[in-house]
């Protein structure tokens, strides 16, 4: 099947250029993906090829009648389209809800999973470090999930994650609120250098008590 096709727009070569990149290495993003800084080459590109979704900037509002859903870069916060101060994760989201496309869908499947662990009674073995360098090498090619079990890790306020949820609000919806855990799951996906993370738990203690049958689950 051909993938569906996002089309970018924006004058703004810097900006464009990022997050083309961001989107081109986001393993979420399941979508044929081409940028323009020019409306003469977007045209002459509609003429041949079907554009499914574009992100133009809000000051090019001109005739985008053959695309699928056209979707407006603001300078300015609002509840339309997307805020162009938005970090790259935050616009992956943003995309997400808007378009209303599970891009994640078909990508969650056991039979090929592996897990690696990596474990040391020692600490300042360089632990974290060892395991985000190979998480981004191994997500080059796979879809990978870094998951970080230590007690009081500052993993997150040195990558300076998003509070999207962590790993005691993963365990809760998956204990408690069954029907809305993988949406929860999914919001709370952070992603560095291409590499997927959710954020361990903030007090360790609620992870002590989890027993081994919870954790195959």
């Amino acid at each position: 099947m051909k993938k569906k096709t996002l089309a970018l727009f924006d004058s703004n070569l810097n900006y464009m250029e990022k997050l083309y990149r961001y989107l081109e290495d986001c393993r979420k993003i399941k979508l044929s993906i081409c940028a323009f800084t020019d409306e003469e080459k977007l045209i002459e590109y509609m003429d041949r090829e079907k554009i499914d979704y574009l992100i133009a900037s809000e000051d090019k509002k001109t005739d985008f009648s053959r695309v699928g859903q056209v979707i407006y870069i603001h300078e300015n916060f609002q509840n339309e389209g997307i805020y162009r101060y938005t970090p790259a994760d935050g616009v992956v989201d943003r995309l997400t809800k808007i378009i209303g496309l599970d891009i994640n869908e078909g990508e969650f499947s056991n039979t090929d999973s592996k897990v690696i662990g990596v474990f040391s009674p020692v600490g300042r073995t360089m632990k974290t470090s060892f395991c985000t360098v190979l998480g981004q090498m191994l997500a080059k090619k796979n879809r990978v999930l870094y998951l970080n079990f230590e007690s009081f890790s500052g993993m997150c306020s040195a990558w300076n994650a998003p509070r999207n949820g962590d790993m005691t609000d993963i365990l809760y919806y998956f204990n408690n609120i069954r029907g809305e855990f993988v949406n929860k799951f999914r919001e709370s996906l952070s992603n560095y250098n291409g590499l997927d993370m959710i954020k361990p738990a903030f007090y360790y203690i609620d992870l002590a008590y989890i027993t081994p049958d919870v954790w195959d689950d």
